[in-house]
């Protein structure tokens, strides 16, 4: 057997199964397998690394900036690394080595899960498309690039810590992001690459700690909306932060700051926001019926319709809307971009649901908004058209979802905004907190007026 077959071996779990037959700890297993693959490794090197006589060639160190490195040269052009390790691994990858390098990273075992899951489960593309939303959020290049086999419970625990705290997770995000790598691992479990699952040794009670658990009940409404405070904030962010970009001459297609504006109007779905289209401003409405989906692709279709599209919905146009839709335009046509989006880069493909939320925690973050994701904005026209008087019914079409499913999940009683409405109404004008038209009747039992409360 060659030094490559036995790579191809090691990279294929047998030796590990080996190790974990005889009782090694994870920790004692990867380095033992690190070890013989370099061993493996700086083998063919040595073979193939040569001088024109077959001498072998000089690997030693240098000092560059203050800084050692090991060195070596290839055809005349040096190659450096600050491990004796990577540079063996740079070496063996320049003279052909097995291409199987990504074979058993993180984000090949998330592509053969959804692959997997969409084959066994037809018509259930919803799972997938939430599962490549939960990667695109929570993944990043170093954990879609790391071999499976390298992942233990406290990388993915310091992992963790690291990103709930940069996106100021809830603990239903956390167990999502735990959701996803049980997938993805227990599906290179399957192949056979690792024996255990690093995710399920995690120690979450760390992890749940740093989340955000701050209760969201009835009386607790108000925090879930953006306050006429909180909005002028973020207006006044957003505002500056594209003077600043003007600074560099990127004003010119910066439309981050219009479309932050119109979402607190519209309160639409981030996808349905990066979907319209300049053809879908009417005279009088704004007709929303297309969604840019987890896989950043256009679907003529909103997520309530559910793969069919029912012609979608209008919102019409207020004051405040077609200044925002007049001012976008102006802007456009002074940079001259072209595009049928109208939120769009100066190439005119359009803006990404992802990389608008991104912008929006920016800005919440900056201006001291903590736990709120845009989402909010959706929330906060839903209360505004329930002090307006709309019905349940009216306000789901406004906002694109059932009735059943306004009045559960969008409709909680304000606490501030029915306190002082009770004031107004019941206590204002009487001495004993009354109401203030009391019909008396004739009681043979001695009158007592001290109000108790309903």
């Amino acid at each position: 057997m060659d030094a490559e077959d036995r790579i191809h071996k090691l990279r294929s779990g047998e030796y590990d199964v080996i190790l974990h037959l005889v009782g090694a700890p994870s920790e004692e297993r990867m380095k033992k397998r690190k070890d013989e693959e370099l061993r493996i490794k700086e083998e063919i090197v040595r073979t193939v690394h040569v001088t024109r006589d077959g001498s072998p060639r000089k690997i030693g160190t240098t000092v560059k900036g203050n800084k050692e490195y090991y060195y070596t040269k290839v055809e005349g052009r040096p190659i450096l690394d600050n491990t004796y390790e990577g540079l063996i691994d740079k070496l063996y990858y320049h003279y052909g080595g097995d291409e199987l390098r990504h074979g058993h990273s993180f984000s090949y075992y998330f592509g053969i899960y959804v692959k997997e899951y969409a084959e066994s489960h037809p018509g259930n593309e919803k799972t997938a498309r939430n599962a490549r939303g939960d990667y695109k959020r929570f993944v990043n290049e170093e954990l879609a690039s790391m071999d499976v086999r390298d992942i233990t419970p406290k990388y993915l625990e310091a992992y963790s810590r690291k990103l709930i705290v940069s996106l100021s997770l809830k603990v239903s995000a956390f167990k999502n992001f735990k959701s996803l790598l049980n997938n993805v691992l227990s599906t290179a479990i399957s192949d056979m690459i690792i024996y255990h699952n690093p995710a399920k040794g995690m120690d979450n009670k760390s992890c749940y700690a740093l989340c955000d658990q701050s209760g969201r009940s009835e009386m607790d409404y108000d925090d879930e909306l953006v306050s006429d405070g909180e909005m002028e904030k973020i207006e006044a962010e957003v505002a500056r932060r594209r003077e600043f970009h003007k600074r560099y001459g990127e004003d010119a297609f910066y439309f981050y700051d219009v479309m932050v504006l119109l979402h607190s109007e519209i309160g639409c779905r981030p996808g349905e926001l990066s979907a319209l289209r300049v053809r879908d401003v009417k005279e009088e409405d704004l007709h929303i019926h297309a969604m840019i989906d987890a896989d950043d692709d256009y679907q003529q279709f909103t997520k309530n319709e559910k793969g069919e599209s029912r012609g979608g919905r209008l919102f019409p146009l207020t004051s405040k809307m077609k200044d925002l839709l007049d001012e976008l335009k102006a802007r456009k046509e002074k940079c001259g971009i072209e595009s049928e989006y109208l939120f769009c880069y100066a190439d005119g493909r359009c803006v990404l649901p992802t990389s608008y939320e991104e912008y929006v925690h920016n800005v919440f973050h900056r201006v001291g908004i903590r736990g709120k994701t845009s989402y909010a904005f959706r929330r906060t026209v839903n209360s505004r058209l329930e002090e307006a008087g709309f019905t349940p019914s009216e306000r789901a079409y406004l906002l694109g979802h059932t009735p059943d499913t306004n009045v559960k999940h969008y409709t909680n009683p304000r606490k501030n905004a029915t306190l002082a409405k009770f004031r107004n109404t019941f206590c204002v004008r009487s001495t004993f907190g009354l109401p203030e038209n009391v019909i008396e009747f004739k009681s043979k039992k001695p009158k007592n007026r001290e109000f108790s409360g309903f």
